[in-house]
Parts: structure tokens; C-alpha cells; sequence
């Protein structure tokens, strides 16, 4: 295999190396902030994202400064049961992802759509 073919086969270096960089900062930033403005970053630089806010247990509030009113009297973090009311009555141009395994539930990611002429 020359190297023509291996360049349209393989991963690209500058790729992993990003890959790589993401994940040493994960495990360095240990704690829930630290993460979650992490996450944040990398979901507004997605095309088509206007913004990202993510709420997870062990913060005060969302971490990206979402400012929906019903997250002004959120109790969610501290309940049994963590529910995002915006989850079961979607806002227009929102888009909410739980963040859970089959025995709890973590959190939130909330998306921002940004319009089409954004």
C-alpha cells in the first residue's frame, strides 16, 4: 500500500491528536463543572447548534447560561426522579437529551437549533 492509499484509508493524525487532547482533558478536569463546560464547547462548535447548556447532578444550575423560565425554579438536581420539564413539553428550537443508564439518570443536555439562516 503506498501512501495515497493509506491517507484515504486511515485515520487522520491532526484527528487523533484532537481526540486524544479532548480525553486528557476529561481526565484531568475532574470535577462536574469542569466536564460540562467541556461537553458545552464541543456541542456549540457542531454546525446548526446556536447554543448548549447542560444540567447535570451536582451543580446549582445549567452550565452554559440556558435562561428558559422554567428553569429559574428548577428543583430537578435534587429530586429522586432528576426530570427536566422542558423534556416532556419541548420548547420550539430546543432539543433535550437525558444523560442515563438503565438505573439513574444524570442529567440533561439541552440544544439550541439555530434557525436556517443562522
Amino acid at each position: 500500500m503506498d501512501s495515497s492509499d493509506q491517507a484515504n484509508h486511515g485515520p487522520e493524525p491532526a484527528v487523533l491528536a484532537q481526540c486524544w487532547s479532548a480525553c486528557s482533558r476529561v481526565h484531568s478536569q475532574a470535577s462536574a463543572s469542569s466536564v460540562a463546560e467541556l461537553v458545552v464547547q464541543a456541542v456549540r462548535a457542531v454546525p446548526g447548534v446556536a447554543w448548549c447548556s447542560v444540567c447535570v447532578r451536582g451543580l446549582t444550575g445549567p452550565v452554559g447560561g440556558l435562561k428558559e423560565p422554567q428553569c429559574a425554579a428548577c428543583t430537578a438536581p435534587q429530586e429522586p426522579r432528576y426530570e427536566c420539564s422542558l423534556e416532556h413539553a419541548p420548547q420550539q428550537g430546543i432539543r433535550v437529551f437525558a444523560l442515563e443508564t438503565a438505573a439513574r439518570r444524570y442529567g440533561f443536555i439541552l440544544i439550541g437549533v439555530a434557525d436556517a439562516g443562522d
